[in-house]
């Protein structure tokens, strides 16, 4: 980035955020200065995640600032790839959705919700619109691609689909619960615990 015209550096300021890459919803602290990230850390007043956050939440910066980032619609012509507009975009991908369904029926169209798309306003408020629109059965998500395993298991061990997060006391008595033993011999062993 190079110097502005006066000779000024310019100013770096500091904006609190929110990362959405997950559910976690870490606090964060990014100091920038002329439309240049100089670094993100944990914000330590975030009563959450209180000054922490994990690799992908450090890296926000590398994919804001990434050569290959995608910044405005492309169209893949034979010469590789052009700049449209959005208005141009969105037209073509509808017409081509609306002719894959007209072709091959409601369903040949998959749709994937997860993260981060469910902690932005924008995709939750139009979502529900467009998978009406498509009527389609082939929905996915972060749930039914990762979570359904561990909804089973909770379903398994206490009876309910809601995970549950143990504390490490007790971590080990789990373990053993669920390497070996009967149904019976888990529940009395969850009563004692618990």
């Amino acid at each position: 980035m190079s110097a502005p015209a006066n000779g000024h550096k310019p100013q770096e300021e500091v904006h609190f955020r929110t990362c959405t890459v997950c559910e976690a919803m870490c606090g964060l602290e990014i100091r920038h200065a002329g439309g240049e990230v100089r670094s993100i850390r944990g914000d330590e007043q975030d009563e959450f995640s209180r000054g922490h956050i994990c690799p992908e939440g450090n890296a926000l910066q590398d994919v804001h600032a990434g050569p290959d980032r995608i910044r405005h619609p492309l169209r893949r012509t034979a010469d590789g790839w052009e700049r449209v507009d959005w208005d141009e975009a969105l037209d073509d991908i509808a017409a081509r959705l609306i002719a894959i369904q007209r072709e091959h029926g409601r369903d040949a169209v998959g749709v994937y919700v997860g993260n981060p798309t469910v902690h932005h306003l924008g995709p939750m408020l139009m979502l529900g619109p467009l998978l009406a629109a498509l009527r389609t059965r082939n929905r996915y998500s972060a749930t039914s691609l990762d979570q359904l395993p561990h909804m089973l298991a909770a379903v398994k061990l206490f009876g309910h689909g809601l995970p549950v997060v143990m504390e490490q006391e007790r971590t080990l008595i789990w373990r053993r619960v669920c390497q070996g033993g009967r149904l019976k011999f888990r529940r009395e062993l969850v009563a004692e615990t618990v």
